[in-house]
């Protein structure tokens, strides 16, 4: 039983035709909608740091230990995830 194609390119026992025009659309429309997505997350993210910035001083001051806490929490999540990282198998690049 073969497994079905997936993406945007047809099957490889297919000649292409039209359908390169088609596949080149859709590709230029799914990378516009990433970088639109993106540019949005960006810009919601640099506001909400903005507003989060007046409300840390009052954290910060009020609730030290628990925010040494979430620091230190946030470090340790980032150190096993590049460990994680490293022990992913690496792929040899082939010489053509």
């Amino acid at each position: 039983m073969k497994a079905p194609d997936a993406g945007f390119a047809p099957s490889l026992d297919r000649k292409l035709g039209d359908e390169r025009r088609t596949v080149a659309v859709a590709q230029a429309v799914t990378t516009l909608g990433l970088a639109l997505c993106t540019f949005v997350a960006v810009f919601i993210v640099s506001i909400e740091i903005a507003r989060a910035n007046m409300a840390a001083t009052r954290i910060i001051d009020n609730e030290g230990s628990v925010f040494a806490l979430a620091l230190v929490l946030g470090l340790a999540f980032a150190v096993m995830g590049g460990l994680t990282m490293l022990t992913l198998p690496h792929r040899r690049k082939r010489l053509r």
